[in-house]
């Protein structure tokens, strides 16, 4: 069996004792040799087996996929943070208004009281 791309058996079943990388075809490809159980027939001519592999390439994509996601996170998390600390700010800065409106209104009624008003 020959692929595009390198990859790696996952799981085998069947008549299957082993599949094995086997160096690089005429074309480039991938080749793998498939051995059986020694003496096993297979009836009309047909090979008939089951194989699960893995792209190595897939292997790597799912890697950076999963620090993509990872950093997608921590950047969702440092979003929510940036946006509270602008909240408190926002907050921080009316509760400071807040103080200094007291602070005038009882400037402004003590001046009142002075000028009897």
């Amino acid at each position: 069996m020959s692929f595009t791309e390198e990859t790696s058996v996952v799981k085998f079943a069947g008549p299957v004792v082993s599949i094995d990388f086997d160096g690089h075809d005429d074309n480039g490809n991938y080749r793998y040799k498939v051995s059986f159980i020694p003496g096993h027939e297979f009836g009309d001519n047909r090979i008939d087996f089951n194989a699960g592999w893995k792209s190595k390439i897939l292997k790597k994509n799912l890697k950076i996929l999963k620090k993509t996601e990872n950093f997608e996170k921590k950047l969702k998390i440092k979003k929510k943070i940036e946006n509270f600390e602008k909240k408190w700010k926002f907050w921080k800065k009316r509760e400071n208004f807040e103080k200094q409106l007291k602070s005038l209104n009882k400037k402004v009624g003590n001046l009142e009281k002075k000028m009897k008003i």
